[in-house]
């Protein structure tokens, strides 16, 4: 999430929506994970793959609740990621990454414009000097709260590419969007 503490995400994400006559975003605050420290730690039949599937012992998992407060207890330390509570620590397999950019907003505040991207499970991240894109093999992830990330869906990255321009980027010429008044490298042009 954001470090800026002058972007008030949620609450310029419920204007738009009003404006928009939508309903607010859903409350997908991650749970205090970071604060347990729980002795059991074990693996759990559960893996998403890198086409985002979420499985249990080798099904999908599609009761949508069930990943939502998953997705709320996930965190990923020294490429392991895990399912904590404050009793248990369970270890899965993420074969990419676990979230997904499924869309996102344009918002301005105090002048400046930013892009708020919006994960599947996950609260919205707002792209600044704090929170950019991780270029993979060329891909852009989103780094997220607890060293996960978030792959862009195809559809948005084929949007993000409408809004950027072509900047030269330490001799490469590179798509880039403005957020934050800062630019955010999407990945090389080629030729």
């Amino acid at each position: 999430m954001s470090e800026n503490p002058d972007i008030d995400i949620k609450r310029l994400l419920a204007e738009q929506a009003q404006q928009a006559g939508d309903d607010a975003p859903a409350e997908l605050d991650p749970y205090p994970v970071e604060r347990w420290h729980p002795e059991r730690v074990y693996d759990l039949p559960l893996a998403i793959t890198a086409e985002n599937i979420w499985q249990y012992q080798g099904s999908p998992l599609t009761r949508e609740p069930t990943r939502q407060v998953f997705a709320r207890i996930m965190s990923c330390e020294d490429g392991q990621h895990y399912l904590t509570t404050p009793v248990e620590k369970a270890r899965i397999e993420v074969a990419d990454a676990p979230f997904q950019v499924l869309t996102f907003h344009k918002l301005t505040d105090k002048g400046t414009e930013y892009l708020a991207l919006q994960p599947d499970y996950a609260p919205a991240v707002v792209l600044d000097a704090a929170n950019t894109f991780e270029l993979r093999d060329g891909v852009p992830y989103l780094g997220m709260h607890r060293g996960l990330r978030a792959r862009l869906s195809r559809a948005v990255f084929y949007q993000l590419i409408e809004l950027s321009t072509v900047e030269d980027i330490d001799g490469r010429a590179c798509a880039v969007i403005q957020s934050g008044g800062r630019p955010h490298v999407l990945g090389p042009v080629e030729d």
